[in-house]
């Protein structure tokens, strides 16, 4: 049986610099903070979460060139 997939739960962006990124979402853009902890900055944007961390985990995949990663999340009901 599928799931159906109704919403964005939240978007990951790996980032080397939290700080330029913080300032450029929050204190540029204004999105909301939702949360902010050691190496984890949560944005409110509409009924999504921005989330701005670094990479590196061993879950986050390879990196490709000098580019960010992203990483998006749903939410599905359980079977």
């Amino acid at each position: 049986m599928s799931q159906i997939i109704r919403n964005l739960d939240y978007v990951i962006l790996l980032c080397q610099h939290l700080c330029p990124m913080r300032a450029f979402y929050h204190g540029k853009l204004g999105f909301p903070l939702y949360h902010e902890r050691a190496g984890w900055i949560a944005l409110r944007v509409g009924a999504v979460l921005l989330t701005l961390r670094p990479g590196g985990r061993p879950y986050d995949g390879s990196k490709v060139g000098k580019h960010a990663g992203i990483r998006l999340a749903f939410r599905v009901t359980p079977a």
